[in-house]
């Protein structure tokens, strides 16, 4: 929410060059959100976790600006939203067992930056401070084009438990707060033709100016009949990619489909693919269900912590690390101000699921309370002269580590301990 605002911003676009107030009206907005996130994390009993349970906070404040002038498919826009993040300290348990920071989805923390914007201030033993300009942008738009220059969030497909072709700093099932996509820093170009189609040219900074280091993408899109088609061809971090989404509807019934296939410089090509449908049996009821397929995941647990140090985890490209898997989400509205979710996700093939319970409570229009639990069904790992202490599967994914020893995984989700959290947000 934002509240508009008449200045000296203002004054300005409105003498630029060629332009009169009363064809090219120019706006201001500034708001922000405040959020808090309370987490604790109960372990198992193993080695390879803390010995008692651990609790944490993060205070995320996003302050958020936008100005232009003109309006429709002739205007100009500045859009900047800065992201900072305060974590108290006690987060190492749930923080590597769950993604860290990037678990609230606050902050952007590890998407790469062209230009280093970022700042951290070290509290020595108290709060942890990062501050990072997460969208920074301006957006032109004439007729049947539109430009996009800077940090700004980039999606593709239609997948919404698993995103085969949302390539750039995707979400995970996982992030408590999704509210705002990490921005990327990017070139965006969007064509328009007729009532659906488009073409969308992107090219994205990952780290690097080699193939390896750049995102370079060209995704077309059109309306046949009931159906929404698209298709995408691009470089990701030195990957040929090749994929296809579809978003329809069957009576009341909304299907989609979507894939990619995959071809590395080295190595083999892998498909990802995934087929859902959402339903609203009631006016209040929504769910979702998706059934998600990765060639290139292991098909024995053994095997789940080397699957996990591909590089595609630690770009956040990938979470999964098995092969077939199948999530379920519901919500329900008990009461104009309450609302019920659940999800499922389960790796079908080692038989172990990831299920989190929720409830919102809308305590006022622009402030709610939210409160949830994620908990793991699955065989526990097996270690041997393991020291204590919870690790991380690199990129953040859903997964464990251990000292010396040995560890035997037997499930995917098995590896995760319980864990429970409160949020409040505030808007203004």
């Amino acid at each position: 929410m934002g509240r508009r605002v008449a200045g000296v911003a203002g004054l300005l676009l409105a003498g630029a060059p060629g332009a009169r107030a009363a064809e090219r009206p120019v706006a201001a907005e500034v708001g922000g959100d405040l959020k808090t996130f309370f987490v604790a994390v109960f372990p198992y009993d193993s080695a390879i976790m803390p010995d008692d349970p651990a609790g944490s906070g993060v205070w995320s404040l996003r302050l958020k600006g936008r100005a232009g002038v003109g309006s429709g498919q002739r205007s100009l826009a500045a859009v900047a939203h800065l992201a900072s993040v305060a974590t108290a300290p006690g987060a190492s348990a749930w923080s590597a067992a769950f993604g860290g920071a990037n678990l609230t989805g606050a902050g952007a923390v590890g998407t790469p930056e062209l230009v280093d914007l970022s700042w951290t201030l070290d509290g020595s033993g108290d709060l942890a401070w990062t501050a990072r300009p997460d969208w920074l942008y301006l957006r032109g738009d004439v007729p049947h084009l539109r430009a996009t220059v800077g940090r700004q969030p980039v999606s593709f497909g239609h997948g919404l438990l698993f995103t085969p072709l949302d390539l750039v700093a995707p979400f995970q099932p996982t992030t408590l707060d999704p509210e705002y996509k990490p921005g990327a820093d990017a070139v965006r170009v969007d064509a328009f033709a007729g009532m659906a189609g488009q073409l969308s040219l992107v090219g994205a900074w990952a780290g690097g100016w080699d193939r390896a280091g750049l995102v370079a993408v060209a995704y077309a899109q059109d309306t046949v009949g009931v159906w929404d088609l698209g298709a995408m061809l691009g470089s990701v971090r030195g990957d040929a990619v090749l994929g296809f989404t579809a978003a329809g509807s069957a009576g009341s019934v909304a299907l989609r489909a979507e894939g990619t296939l995959t071809r590395p410089d080295e190595g083999e090509a892998f498909v990802r693919a995934l087929a859902g449908a959402d339903a609203l049996p009631t006016e209040e009821t929504r769910l979702t269900a998706e059934v998600y397929y990765q060639s290139l995941g292991a098909t024995d647990p053994a095997d789940y912590l080397r699957q996990a140090t591909d590089p595609r985890y630690a770009a956040g490209e990938l979470w999964e690390l098995g092969r077939l898997y199948a999530g379920l989400a519901g919500h329900w509205d008990a009461t104009p101000l309450v609302g019920l979710d659940a999800f499922a996700i389960a790796n079908l093939l080692d038989r172990s699921a990831l299920l989190g319970p929720g409830l919102t409570w809308s305590a006022a229009a622009s402030a709610s309370v939210s409160a949830g639990l994620y908990a793991a069904v699955g065989r526990r790992p097996e270690e041997s002269g393991v020291s204590a202490g919870i690790g991380s599967v690199p990129g953040g994914g859903l997964g464990g580590g251990a000292g010396a020893g040995s560890i035997v995984v037997r499930s995917e989700f098995g590896l995760v301990p319980t864990l429970g959290f409160v949020t409040m947000s505030a808007a203004f």
